[in-house]
């Protein structure tokens, strides 16, 4: 399947779970525990063709499997790489931007008023 695809770091993994343990304020993306767990995942077979591959697009989004694009400054020659999406309409990276679009265009619908719900109880 994908499994020998998705590079599990298992040093990684330590640093997840020390993270986890402390108790501390990591911010982990989804594809940094699929990457440490992914393995065991991958493995028991119960993933559907789709489902194996949306774990490979979330794990290699923004990698050199999907290649890149550089720019050249003309003034002194820097190079910056960005690597591209995988646009996967699951991989949270990747619809992040398109969700709080959606969520700021449905605001801005929102009328100026205090809303409330009036649940009425015994009338049928």
């Amino acid at each position: 399947m994908f499994a020998d695809k998705i590079m599990i770091s298992k040093a990684r993994f330590g640093d997840i779970k020390r993270a986890l343990d402390l108790g501390a304020a990591y911010s982990f993306k989804v594809s940094d525990i699929i990457r440490a767990e992914g393995e065991k995942l991958l493995g028991t077979g119960k993933l559907s063709h789709e489902q194996a591959k949306t774990v490979f697009s979330i794990v290699n989004c923004r990698t050199r499997t999907y290649g890149y694009h550089a720019q050249v400054c003309n003034g002194c020659g820097h190079i910056e790489v960005a690597y591209n999406s995988c646009r996967n309409r699951h991989c949270p990276q990747c619809q992040g931007s398109s969700k709080r679009r959606r969520l700021n265009d449905r605001l801005s619908e929102l009328l100026p008023v205090a809303y409330y719900h009036d649940q009425q109880a015994g009338i049928y």
